[in-house]
């Protein structure tokens, strides 16, 4: 509970509206930015996490590890690997990726 109730009270004390929205500027910034831009970071990075948990047959984990088994997986671009996780999760990481890259 303690940090749940962290969480809470940095969010509920420095949400705001954010300087970096895409995954590009959050990679490159991602020392320069305020705690609100963090708070909107993983907030939004859990809108991902909750869809993924919805489709409950496929465990993340063994698909990336199966994915890397049948593809080189060590240079893709965020675009091309949502599209060989899209397979197993109904399109989920490119919809999210759409909104965010």
């Amino acid at each position: 509970m303690k940090g749940f109730e962290l969480f809470f009270n940095v969010f509920r004390n420095n949400y705001t509206n954010p300087k970096y929205t895409t995954l590009t500027e959050l990679s490159k910034n991602i020392g320069r930015m305020d705690v609100g831009n963090y708070v909107w970071y993983h907030s939004n990075m859990l809108k991902l996490v909750e869809d993924i948990y919805t489709v409950k047959d496929v465990d993340l984990l063994s698909c990336i590890k199966k994915l890397s088994q049948e593809n080189d997986i060590s240079n893709l671009d965020n675009n091309k690997m949502a599209s060989l996780l899209d397979k197993y999760y109904n399109g989920i990481f490119s919809r999210w990726l759409a909104k965010y890259n």
